[in-house]
């Protein structure tokens, strides 16, 4: 298990035992998160502006690079770890070359900080969730935004796409857990948004 804080330092535990096994400290301010690499020997680290690289095993950091004009919120692994995913409160989201530190791609279209980024499997399609009470569907190649979900009542903390692809979840304080069906949205002309109902009314998940 990987942690981080606003002592800037990051943890790294034993999940069975709760015992320390590493730690990472004096290298940023503030550490607003943590993705742990597919392969547990890699994790990225969202410190201040830039993003870290620390080698979990020997406790150094491999790679360094500014990533945001503002503080990077959240950071996720994709492709099997050949991608990474960050987004900021500069209000946008940026696709990296894992192994590298290049930059892939760079999408603007939220009016408020990023809070959550997700690559569908295949790697064309980008979910996001942000302060600005949205989510949006991106075609990354394309470097554009195909939707915009609208039904939270506050900040949208968190997003996730299902195994298929088909669906997202997105989490907010107010509502909790929607369910997006974004299928529709990867062909034909873009939409403007769509509206989900409630979890409560939403018929049980099949994935």
């Amino acid at each position: 298990v990987l942690s981080g804080g606003y002592d800037g330092a990051v943890i790294w535990w034993d999940a069975a035992t709760g015992k320390e096994l590493r730690r990472l400290e004096g290298e940023a301010k503030y550490v607003h998160a943590v993705a742990l690499h597919p392969a547990k020997t890699l994790a990225a680290v969202a410190a201040d502006r830039n993003v870290l690289l620390w080698d979990t095993a020997t406790g150094a950091v491999v790679k360094r690079w500014p990533a945001h004009e503002a503080a990077v919120t959240c950071a996720r692994f994709a492709e099997g770890g050949a991608v990474l995913l960050t987004g900021g409160d500069d209000r946008t989201v940026a696709v990296w070359d894992a192994s590298t530190g290049a930059r892939l791609a760079t999408l603007t279209r939220h009016d408020g900080g990023v809070r959550g980024v997700d690559l569908a499997p295949g790697g064309r399609w980008l979910a996001t969730a942000s302060a600005d009470r949205t989510v949006k569907l991106w075609d990354v190649p394309g470097r554009s935004c195909v939707a915009t979900f609208r039904k939270h009542g506050g900040p949208v903390l968190g997003v996730a796409f299902a195994p298929s692809g088909a669906k997202t979840l997105s989490l907010d304080r107010e509502l909790g857990t929607l369910i997006w069906d974004v299928a529709k949205f990867r062909t034909g002309p873009a939409a403007a948004e769509l509206v989900a109902t409630p979890p409560d009314e939403l018929p049980p998940a099949k994935e």
